[in-house]
């Protein structure tokens, strides 16, 4: 007597049959995925979404005279936001700053603009801001401005300052501030925004791709 049990299973040979097609059309899939992907042209990221409410226009002032956002345009700038008189935080991150480029190429210096701007309404002048700038480096644009300067630009890229009076001391008060680097593209909009660029390989790729050195 038959066994029609067995008639209707499909046979092992059949079995592998279909178990191979699969595996092929798997493979062309995944190729086809990868060859896609590579495909795609890889340019320069725009700035993220994320930073769109910040930053923007702002009248500073330099030694030589008003200072605006569209004269950094042109190449990609460093902004760090602080007073001449800080006694640690300032000077050791601006230190930090010339040592993350010189670790990306010290040729990289001259290709961007590295932006030092005074929260200091009270004492600092835009000479001052200078002589402080130069200390650091030769080519670093140093700004301030008048307290309603300040208080627009700290506002539009969300730099918190405070005075605090120091009693039984000379300088009478010091400042807190946010310590934080904006990456800007060529534009003058914000690519992102760095606490420890020494060590962020973020902005270490970002200044990359926008460099040619």
């Amino acid at each position: 007597m038959e066994n029609h049990n067995e008639k209707n299973q499909p046979s092992q040979s059949n079995k592998g049959s279909l178990k191979g097609f699969v595996y092929i059309l798997l493979f062309f899939l995944v190729l086809t995925g990868v060859k896609l992907y590579y495909s795609k042209p890889k340019g320069i990221s725009e700035p993220s979404n994320r930073y769109h409410h910040l930053g923007g226009d702002f009248t500073l002032q330099h030694k030589k005279g008003i200072f605006k956002l569209k004269d950094l345009k042109g190449k990609p700038s460093i902004l760090y936001f602080g007073f001449t008189h800080c006694p640690d935080v300032c000077p050791l991150s601006l230190n930090k700053l010339n040592k993350a480029l010189d670790g990306i190429d010290p040729r990289i210096h001259p290709k961007i603009n590295k932006v030092f701007i005074s929260v200091d309404y009270k004492r600092d002048t835009p000479q001052s801001v200078h002589e402080y700038g130069k200390y650091f480096s030769e080519d670093f644009i140093s700004l301030t401005g008048t307290q309603t300067q300040i208080e627009n630009v700290t506002k539009k890229y969300a730099i918190h300052f405070e005075y605090v009076s120091l009693k039984d001391s000379a300088l009478k008060f010091t400042i807190d501030h946010t310590s934080r680097f904006f990456l800007l593209d060529k534009n003058g909009k914000i690519i992102n925004t760095y606490t420890d660029i020494l060590n962020d390989d973020d902005f270490k790729r970002q200044l990359k791709k926008r460099v040619h050195l």
